[in-house]
C-alpha cells in the first residue's frame, strides 16, 4: 500500500486498481476532492458458498432513512467523479448501490 497515488494525481477516466481497504486508507489519508464529502466505512459480514440460484434484478421499497443514506452516497460518488467498472460515472442510486457492491473486497 506504500505506493498509493495521491488524490491530487488521479484524473478523470484514470483507472486505478486498488483494494477496499486500500481505498479507504487512500481517501482517509488525503482532503477528499470536495471539502463537503466525508469518507465512511462499513464492515459486512460475507458468507462463501459454492453453488446456487444468485438473483441479478431486484425491486426494493426503501424506508426514507434508507432512502436519504442511499442518495448521500449517490451524490458523494457523484462529487467524487466515481465511476463504475464499465466506465459510466456513478449518476444515480442504482449506479450508487452497483459502485458499492464492484467495491467490496471479499475477504474469504
Amino acid at each position: 500500500m506504500s505506493g498509493l497515488p495521491s488524490i491530487e494525481s488521479l484524473k478523470p477516466g484514470m483507472v486505478v486498481n486498488l483494494s477496499i481497504d486500500e481505498t479507504v486508507k487512500l481517501f482517509t489519508e488525503t482532503a477528499p476532492i470536495e471539502p463537503d464529502c466525508t469518507i465512511v466505512s462499513v464492515s459486512v459480514p460475507s458468507f462463501e458458498w459454492q453453488t446456487g440460484y444468485v438473483r441479478r434484478k431486484l425491486d426494493v421499497a426503501l424506508s426514507t432513512d434508507q432512502a436519504v443514506v442511499l442518495k448521500s452516497m449517490q451524490l458523494g460518488l457523484e462529487k467524487q467523479e466515481a465511476r463504475l467498472k464499465n466506465g459510466r460515472y456513478v449518476a444515480n442510486p442504482v449506479d450508487a448501490i452497483r459502485w458499492m457492491l464492484e467495491n467490496v473486497k471479499s475477504e474469504v
